[in-house]
């Protein structure tokens, strides 16, 4: 028998690979909506507790679906959100203060 998947924290924070860019969802929706079919490869997406999200599409142009893994990574979360409030500096303040408060 299989373990239940913990339950989702919002926001997702989906980051950007390529560009270290860190998005904020409210939604999975929101999430499955801007997240490209063919760029699937340059995203990695958390939930607010740093459960890792698979992004996945049935092709190129098809729906692009977010789901927990069961699998957890805070430290890079961290690091992507400590990177992008760098790059940030005093600029977007709502995102800057949304993204603090998921660090602490």
């Amino acid at each position: 028998m299989t373990e239940p998947l913990p339950p989702i924290k919002l926001p997702l924070l989906g980051v950007e690979l390529d560009s270290g860019d860190v998005n904020i969802f409210p939604t999975v929706a929101d999430a499955q909506s801007y997240i490209e079919s063919y760029d699937l490869a340059t995203w990695q997406v958390f939930d607010a507790n740093g459960l890792l999200m698979s992004v996945s599409s049935n092709g190129e142009a098809k729906p692009v679906t977010v789901r927990p893994t069961g699998e957890r990574d805070k430290n890079s979360l961290r690091k992507f959100i400590e990177q992008n409030l760098e790059v940030l500096g005093n600029k977007a303040a709502t995102e800057r203060a949304k993204l603090e408060s998921i660090l602490k």
